[in-house]
């Protein structure tokens, strides 16, 4: 994957982002491993989205100064750190930072699909359901249960501005 910088600049600079943004003095470091894990799942994801910003000649891409694709990374960097640690502090952190950053809230343990796209995610909720691949959630959308109800959201499914599903659908 083409990436805008080095696996050991990015963690540098996701760890500065959480120093500077939540203070806590709660120590929290993402280590090179999980960024290199995130950033595989990542680079899949990228890898079936044929549309520009995504690939350069068929070879994926992420630019950590496109906002559409840190805010992706960053779940999976924060999914990826609750997955293979069992650490809740250090993805709660993650979240809150896309919430900061990008307006979208996007919970780490929220299971997305292999295959997703945000598209100007701002204002969007994403909640529990259970997602098909090749997704795409564009601004102000929500998602979610209604009680206990989740919705489905099959293969191919387009969240248009303003969207809402929520509660069961098939």
């Amino acid at each position: 994957m083409k990436l805008s910088l080095e696996v050991s600049s990015l963690g540098k600079y996701i760890n500065t982002l959480l120093s500077a943004y939540l203070p806590d003095g709660l120590t929290t470091c993402v280590d090179l491993k999980s960024i290199d894990h995130a950033l595989q799942r990542l680079e899949f994801s990228h890898s079936h989205i044929n549309k520009k910003y995504y690939q350069i000649n068929k070879i994926p891409v992420f630019n950590h100064l496109n906002a559409d694709h840190f805010a992706s990374y960053l779940w999976f960097l924060a999914n990826t750190v609750f997955k293979n640690a069992g650490d809740e502090l250090l993805p709660t952190k993650l979240s809150y930072l896309n919430k900061i950053m990008h307006g979208l809230d996007l919970f780490y343990s929220v299971e997305m699909p292999d295959i997703f796209m945000l598209v100007h995610p701002v204002g969007s909720i994403i909640g529990h359901a259970n997602f098909g691949n090749y997704l795409m959630v564009y601004q102000n959308c929500s998602v979610g249960a209604t009680d206990t109800n989740y919705p489905t959201l099959g293969e191919g499914v387009v969240l248009y501005s303003k969207s809402s599903v929520l509660g069961s659908s098939i």
